[in-house]
């Protein structure tokens, strides 16, 4: 369970982003559910959901505003929340986030969108390399197929792979991890 509410939050922290390109269009109260793909754990999640809201205020940490939001799980409308983070804009339009007050924060995602472009992030414990593989994505979920995006990939120390998808005008559309050789949906949105 630990690694899925890190992943969320991972999740959460890139849907934050939103609200600074075309690629991230957030604002402040917005909320964003995604289902589970069935084929990474074989359905057992099928009727839960994950959301996140960007809440409405932000908070003065170390001198600097962050923007404040909550990942939530449940299933239609009994939903907890799991998590609750921060993020913030550089100078530059990059994004820094903390899982939670008093942590380090951490870079999430580096400006400019280029592709090959290449970051290191440590989250707690666990160090990843970030990198923009992609441009003109495309994926297909459950209920869409979504077509130019940027696709950012994320390596873990520990080997994990996961992909996020991002389509302009809307935002973060699908995550998947990589699993053999072959990628696996882990989450896609279900309400734009």
């Amino acid at each position: 369970m630990k690694k899925i509410v890190t992943i969320l939050v991972f999740i959460a922290i890139c849907k934050f982003s939103n609200g600074q390109s075309n690629y991230y269009p957030i604002e402040k109260g917005a909320t964003f559910t995604y289902a589970y793909g069935n084929e990474l754990y074989d359905g057992s999640y099928s009727k839960m959901r994950s959301q996140i809201s960007i809440l409405n205020t932000t908070k003065i940490i170390d001198g600097k505003e962050y923007f404040m939001f909550e990942t939530s799980s449940g299933s239609e409308d009994n939903y907890s929340v799991i998590a609750s983070s921060y993020a913030r804009v550089g100078e530059d339009g990059s994004i820094f986030a903390l899982e939670k007050e008093g942590n380090q924060e951490y870079l999430t995602l580096k400006t400019p969108l280029k592709l090959g472009a290449t970051w290191s992030s440590k989250s707690g414990q666990l160090t990843s390399t970030i990198k923009v593989i992609n441009l003109d994505g495309t994926i297909k979920t459950a209920n869409t197929t979504y077509a130019n995006c940027l696709v950012i990939e994320q390596k873990t120390e520990d080997e994990r792979i996961m992909r996020s998808y991002f389509k302009e005008g809307i935002g973060m559309v699908v995550t998947t991890m990589i699993v053999g050789d072959s990628e696996k949906i882990f989450i896609y949105l279900v309400n734009e």
